[in-house]
């Protein structure tokens, strides 16, 4: 649905891993990646009454799917349950808009998920004949672009981001291969 100035009905937060672990609590289960995704689901949740927050995402390390995990620690950030929709069968990007598809029809609805992830993500919805109102978050930089001296000199963030560039050119790549975008 293009942006036709009517209410949005879904916030739809792409899962982005979890770890489950009975010893620590459950926003330590999720990744950083999941995290900044739900956080920032949450919030445009709230600022959009009446929407529901849809999390993907299955996982294929472990019996407990992550929209299970993202969704109990939207509840322990206050989401009341009836305003969750949780989506745990699709494990990648391409299963995920399928199933969103499923549930959202032709509504209106916010994409949240990684900067680095939106363009992807974005193509993997588009391919499904929907078009998401893109909401990126976790930019692996904030900086206007100017200089600074430990730009000379490595960086663990600066590994992390090649990392994640890496990932989603791949991703692209083989997604384009396939067919699915």
């Amino acid at each position: 649905a293009k942006d036709t100035g009517a209410p949005v009905q879904y916030i739809v937060v792409l899962g982005g891993g979890h770890i489950p672990d009975p010893k620590v609590s459950l926003t330590n289960q999720i990744t950083t990646s999941s995290l900044i995704r739900l956080v920032e689901g949450i919030r445009i949740h709230r600022a959009v009454p009446g929407s529901k927050l849809v999390m993907t995402g299955d996982s294929p390390v472990s019996a407990a799917p992550e929209a299970e995990a993202m969704a109990k620690v939207a509840q322990v950030l206050g989401v009341g349950g009836s305003d969750l929709i949780v989506e745990s069968e699709a494990g990648n990007t391409a299963l995920q808009a399928q199933r969103v598809k499923a549930i959202v029809g032709q509504e209106r609805f916010v994409l949240v998920t990684t900067a680095d992830h939106m363009p992807r993500a974005v193509a993997h919805f588009n391919k499904q004949g929907l078009h998401p109102l893109p909401a990126p978050t976790g930019y692996v930089t904030n900086r206007a672009g100017e200089f600074d001296i430990t730009d000379l000199f490595p960086m663990a963030v600066s590994y992390r981001a090649t990392e994640r560039a890496m990932h989603e050119y791949i991703g692209l790549v083989w997604a384009k291969m396939r067919g699915e975008i």
